[in-house]
């Protein structure tokens, strides 16, 4: 059996490493037409696809095992982008956590707009980050955290969407030290020379819990 075959039995067997180690994710099976049956196999004759859509194998023979199709450059870009993306979006997480306010302002395009709720509408990158800063500045602690990312890809420009827990902490507080969101953040955004940058952010909040004072601006 060649390295290829013997490396795609391996990784659909444990069902998370993919092509060269590039990236871990489940992988789901979609039927092949013409291929064979094993009852007693769990692959049974299919395609192996992860959710972004690259071929990791595409067919099972008795002699060869799986056969597996290299990702072609398309793939390799469009999997280098989505890496980009969410590493912008935790990017976000760590300028606000950090209260680094220039970083956040690179986060943006200089004309982004946020729909944060009742919070505020900024217009433009500035606008942004004196929103965001007077809220959080004087607080003891934050921490933001994202997850189960969703990128859409269209040339230049993308969208995103991805679920939101953040903790804000404010000692001697009445009332409570603690306040958490759990919300989902909506995003597109483009390419610019310098990598991709949000143009649009919307939050939707889903539940809250604690004291709303520890995040109230004086």
């Amino acid at each position: 059996m060649s390295r290829v075959n013997r490396f795609a039995r391996t990784s659909s067997d444990r069902g998370r490493k993919s092509l060269m180690g590039l990236v871990s994710w489940p992988v789901v099976g979609t039927p092949v037409a013409g291929a064979g049956s094993d009852p007693a196999s769990p692959h049974d004759g299919r395609a192996f696809r992860p959710w972004g859509g690259y071929c990791l194998a595409t067919q099972k023979t008795p002699a060869e095992g799986l056969s597996v199709t290299a990702p072609t450059s398309t793939d390799v870009a469009e999997l280098i982008d989505r890496v980009a993306v969410s590493d912008l979006l935790a990017a976000y997480c760590s300028a606000l956590d950090a209260q680094d306010w220039a970083r956040l302002r690179e986060v943006f395009v200089p004309d982004a707009e946020c729909d944060y709720g009742t919070l505020g509408n900024p217009k433009g990158a500035d606008a942004i980050v004196s929103l965001v800063s007077s809220t959080l500045t004087g607080l003891d602690a934050t921490q933001h955290l994202v997850g189960n990312v969703v990128v859409r890809l269209d040339g230049d420009r993308a969208s995103a969407d991805c679920y939101l827990i953040s903790q804000h902490v404010r000692t001697g507080t009445p009332g409570g030290d603690h306040y958490l969101l759990g919300g989902r953040y909506e995003d597109r955004l483009v390419r610019t020379p310098e990598g991709w940058r949000i143009a649009f952010r919307r939050l939707h909040r889903m539940w809250v819990m604690g004291n709303r004072e520890v995040v109230q601006r004086p």
